[in-house]
């Protein structure tokens, strides 16, 4: 009989507890103990420590046109985010969108792409050979003195991709170039 009053006193404790309950009332939820927001701004910081730690935080990229000799610079970031593009059309360029618009087409190349880290630090950088060796200066003087046909023999032969033919006639400007 001892255990009567034991389990008359849980009942009533656990009714105590729960409280009148209601119909159509809905006990509010319990909290999360790491929000949403927690989790989303772990996930951040977990990917700028990791690109800290991979040492590449922007590129500064260089390209060049094969076919006319213009120039673009950016500086690219991670998620695909660069800055706006700095544009230097060549002389052979501004011919052809001038007189020959219709055919002017591009083909850039990256001839130089130099990582940098958070602090400005170097990683990687690179610079291919051939076209990308040729002075620009040697292409302004060459359009100086040239007519329509030799400016697009010129451009009709950086398209051809025959690079031994290319060579040897960018050696010819930069001799003619440079006294």
């Amino acid at each position: 009989m001892m255990d009567e009053p034991a389990s008359t006193s849980t009942s009533t404790t656990s009714e105590h507890r729960a409280g009148p309950v209601s119909e159509g009332k809905q006990q509010p939820r319990p909290r999360l103990r790491f929000p949403v927001l927690y989790f989303l701004l772990a996930i951040i910081l977990g990917f700028l420590l990791s690109l800290a730690a991979l040492g590449a935080f922007r590129w500064e990229v260089r390209e060049m046109c094969e076919w006319t000799g213009s120039r673009r610079d950016y500086i690219a970031y991670p998620l695909g985010v660069h800055t706006s593009v700095v544009y230097a059309p060549s002389a052979l360029e501004l011919h052809l969108a001038k007189h020959h618009p219709d055919k002017l087409q591009h083909r850039w190349r990256s001839y130089s792409r130099i990582s940098r880290g958070w602090l400005g630090t170097t990683y990687a950088c690179g610079r291919p050979k051939g076209f990308f060796e040729l002075p620009g200066f040697c292409i302004d003087r060459f359009m100086e003195t040239a007519n329509d046909t030799e400016v697009q023999a010129l451009y009709n032969l950086v398209r051809s991709g025959n690079e031994a033919v290319i060579e040897m006639r960018f050696q010819q400007l930069m001799e003619a170039a440079i006294p």
